[in-house]
């Protein structure tokens, strides 16, 4: 039992190691990778040809899975196309970096497809969590309304029964 408790907790460990420290956050400071991803990208022989910032396009995945009743494909499909447009961007006239640039968000989309689950349901339920809220909260306020119309027409029918006061 100990033994399958340690194999357990180290597979937890690894699989830890290899996401990446992924969490729902986008670090904008060339950090840990998220999504299998850097927030920013160049080739390691040349920096002239320019850095991919990938920060908008993490931030715009973050936004798409925290909205409710949003589509984790669809989400995935426009996080891939805008790697891609970011690379093009910054590489569209060096075809090696734009290549190689492609290839990074590649792995980055098939990393999202796969791994990022967990963050999807987290955005869900969250958004879930905001929507009820502002139901509640909009119900609240229609409840305050019609108290107000209710205590308006006790004074007004006050004073058409009472019409010295």
């Amino acid at each position: 039992m100990r033994n399958v408790i340690q194999c357990l907790l180290a597979a937890l460990l690894l699989t830890f190691a290899i996401v990446g420290n992924a969490m729902a956050g986008c670090d904008r400071n060339g950090g840990p990778e998220l999504f299998g991803l850097m927030d920013s990208w160049h080739l390691k022989d040349n920096t002239s040809l320019g850095q991919a910032d990938f920060a908008d396009s993490c931030d715009t995945l973050l936004k798409c899975y925290s909205t409710s009743k949003a589509s984790k494909r669809s989400c995935d499909a426009t996080y891939s196309r805008n790697l891609k447009k970011e690379c093009a961007k910054t590489f569209g006239f060096h075809p090696k970096a734009l290549a190689h640039c492609i290839r990074v968000t590649d792995r980055s989309s098939e990393f999202i497809d796969k791994e990022a689950d967990a963050i999807f349901r987290r955005g869900q339920r969250q958004a879930g969590i905001e929507q009820r809220l502002e139901e509640r909260n909009q119900r609240a306020e229609e409840r305050k309304t019609r108290s107000k119309k209710r205590r308006e027409r006790r004074v007004d029918r006050y004073k058409s029964y009472n019409p010295g006061s």
